[in-house]
């Protein structure tokens, strides 16, 4: 398919340049409240050449408020509230996604749990070699009746379907504590379960699909992409595979501040992986956002 002239995007926050070719899209998993984000990435799609580079931000990345004098994990922006008492939202997240890597986002898409399990049913089972994280066969097993969180999979390839995924992509720990709870290692997981998707479930069936997968979950997710935007996007995915897919975590360390545990971007290093890999000149990053301007 062809690209030129300019975008017509109905609700981009920053019109898609055509000729570019590049579609950023950042995708938040929110928690059960609808509060916090569990899962960050950043999309950033190649219209011309059908791949993709996806950057994973863990959510305990510290991001400091200068107008409010706090520090904050990532996560939490998005359930702050602005002068007006108005929650950010997925602009919180869009705001310090951009300033941690001043890539341009076009669209936003925030799901909650039960956008996870409609896609899931929408999609069809996925086939998938489940780890044995915590050993002896017994697989991802995790109860928090807080969350409303159930996580019962046995090891071993299996096609998960519905709630699994969801359990699945949401997995960080035992309840014994003896697994490596880091989202370090949750994101690998992810990141290979969405490769799993793409070989499996992205063709001409699924593109076709998409009116009425976007109908489902409307109710469960927010996004800018109106439906049209949705269509005119998708008929790019159609050559897409898992080995065009190249994915990256935010570079960086877990450290102890002082005032609890924070995941410490490494600004220098970031700047060159956006600048070598995304193909964007990196400005200013910073870790550091105000947000009563935020609307």
């Amino acid at each position: 398919m062809g690209i030129g002239g300019n975008s017509d995007d109905e609700g981009a926050l920053i019109p898609v340049d055509m000729n570019e070719g590049k579609l950023n899209v950042l995708l938040l998993g929110v928690d059960k409240e609808g509060l916090r984000t569990d899962a960050i990435m950043l999309v950033s799609y190649d219209l011309h050449e059908s791949r993709a580079n996806i950057l994973s931000i863990p959510r305990d990345t510290q991001m400091k408020v200068t107008d409010r004098s706090v520090t904050r994990k990532i996560n939490e922006i998005h359930a702050m509230h602005d002068k007006n008492n108005k929650l950010l939202g997925p602009m919180g997240s869009i705001k310090a996604v951009t300033a941690l890597t001043s890539i341009p986002i076009h669209y936003y898409v925030e799901l909650n749990f039960n956008a996870i399990d409609d896609l899931a049913n929408a999609i069809g089972p996925i086939e998938f070699d489940v780890p044995d994280i915590e050993g002896n066969g017994k697989g991802m097993n995790y109860d928090d009746p807080t969350q409303d969180l159930h996580i019962h999979l046995k090891p071993g390839l299996q096609k998960l379907k519905g709630n699994q995924v969801q359990q699945f992509l949401r997995y960080r720990k035992s309840n014994s504590q003896t697994v490596d709870g880091s989202d370090t290692s949750r994101v690998a997981r992810q990141q290979e379960f969405l490769k799993a998707v793409i070989d499996q479930k992205v063709n001409l069936s699924l593109i076709a699909k998409v009116p009425s997968i976007y109908s489902k979950l409307k109710k469960n997710i927010k996004t800018n992409f109106s439906l049209s935007d949705a269509v005119k996007y998708s008929k790019y995915l159609t050559n897409l595979k898992s080995a065009d897919l190249n994915t990256y975590s935010l570079p960086g360390d877990s450290k102890n501040t002082g005032n609890g545990w924070y995941f410490i971007c490494d600004l220098d290093d970031t700047a060159t992986l956006i600048q070598n890999t995304f193909g964007y000149t990196p400005g200013n990053l910073t870790n550091k956002i105000t947000v009563n301007d935020i609307s």
